[in-house]
């Protein structure tokens, strides 16, 4: 399924024809006040002077969260009920308005001031609640307005992060693949297939990316539309979404415990796919014959050391949420051996996974012809943060992915690989 994409430069009075043939007469504006001022404002300025009935919210937050607090932000400031919700903004006001829109049941319009996430066309939405990351569902948009002028004028870090975002599907998919192969999820073929060709539009065109340059711009826009299509079509995020996803998650989490902004989630997705690259490219070295002698040593690990490590990431208390119902932590003597089989019995497949994930080099070469982030520090990071990232982050979803499986069949050496992969 594709979305539908109305790309042009007159967006109010498309916005009001859409709104005129749907027989919507009071749409709501969600924006923050930096994607107000870029968009927003001049969106609503104009519907107005069409003769629309316009009601428009801007969050309260300069850099607002997709949490419970802008949500209610926004269902307790309207002053009357919407019949279509608008989100003019990037990922995040769009997780916002997208989730409101669903909570009210209204359709859903989106009108994306960058080309930062994958989130526009998603039917997800990525959230903070109570400290812990959630991806809840959320309304899909019924169109997608974009103007080539306003995505152009974005911040440069902003265009970067959606390239990160995009870049990310190139280990996403073996990871979800191996979970395929190893934990006996399902996959579709087609769809993981349509998530790559998304990435790899826009790596071919990293350089007019990198200038602004509007066909670039465009090109990145779609794949990101390409990529938030594919979630639709499977019902939930996974092609897009993979272990590099939890180690943003977690970035983000512990930020927000501190009490500190986070970068830009397309540029954490971006040092999480450098890392998840690195373990790719260990995982394809170490040889079908090595990989099963390991998992043939290997034993279901204690519940005492999960705990340990999931306190270490997150405390006592979240970790215990965390916990209940994970994969690990609920996984039974004869669940670890049928895995554990799997893996022995698809050893030569799963190396071939691995070695189609790209090197950490070549994740490093797109990143820095795009002017993105490819080390750490770049997002306000340590070394310890990564490494922290790895023994915890794969407790945030209860997903199979690489970093799950290496914790299950205790594969080691997460600390090396920090230090060879950002030496």
């Amino acid at each position: 399924m594709q979305s539908d994409v109305r790309i042009t430069d007159h967006t109010a009075s498309a916005v009001a024809d859409f709104l005129g043939e749907g027989g919507y007469a009071a749409p709501l504006i969600v924006s923050d006040p930096n994607t107000h001022r870029a968009a927003g404002r001049q969106l609503a300025s104009s519907l107005s002077a069409l003769g629309v009935a316009v009601e428009e919210l801007v969050l309260a937050r300069e850099e607002p969260a997709a949490d419970a607090e802008a949500v209610g932000d926004i269902l307790i400031g309207l002053v009357r009920t919407p019949d279509v919700v608008i989100g003019a903004g990037g990922g995040t006001v769009t997780d916002i308005a997208r989730l409101v829109a669903h909570r009210m049941d209204r359709p859903f319009v989106s009108y994306p001031t960058a080309p930062s996430v994958d989130a526009y066309a998603s039917p997800t939405s990525a959230m903070t609640f109570r400290g812990m990351k959630k991806t809840v569902p959320a309304r899909a948009p019924e169109v997608v307005f974009a103007n080539t002028e306003v995505l152009s004028a974005a911040p440069h870090d902003m265009i970067a992060a959606g390239f990160g975002d995009m870049v990310a599907k190139l280990t996403s998919t073996p990871d979800w693949e191996l979970a395929a192969v190893v934990a006996e999820e399902g996959f579709d073929e087609d769809i993981a297939a349509r998530s790559l060709r998304a990435a790899e539009s826009c790596t071919a065109e990293v350089d007019l990316i990198r200038a602004n340059e509007p066909a670039g711009v465009s090109t990145l826009l779609g794949g990101l539309i390409d990529s938030g299509d594919c979630m639709r079509d499977w019902g939930g995020s996974r092609p897009a979404s993979g272990s590099e996803h939890l180690l943003s998650h977690f970035w983000e989490m512990r930020a927000a415990r501190a009490g500190k902004p986070s970068a830009l989630h397309g540029g954490k997705v971006a040092v999480g796919t450098l890392v998840i690259a690195g373990l790719f490219e260990r995982l394809a070295g170490m040889g079908a014959t090595e990989l099963g002698r390991r998992v043939a040593a290997a034993r279901m690990p204690a519940a005492s050391t999960l705990r340990e490590a999931a306190v270490r990431g997150f405390g006592a208390t979240s970790a215990d949420t965390l916990l209940q119902g994970h994969i690990l932590a609920t996984m039974s003597e004869e669940r670890f051996s049928e895995m554990a089989q799997n893996a022995a019995r698809a050893a030569e497949r799963i190396i071939e996974i691995a070695a189609s994930a790209p090197t950490p080099k070549r994740i490093r070469e797109l990143m820095r012809r795009v002017d993105g982030p490819v080390h750490p520090r770049d997002i306000d990071l340590s070394l310890d943060d990564v490494r922290d990232a790895l023994a915890s982050g794969h407790f945030i979803r209860n997903r199979f992915g690489l970093l799950v499986f290496w914790h299950l069949f205790s594969l080691g050496g997460l600390d090396d690989l920090v230090e060879e992969v950002f030496a």
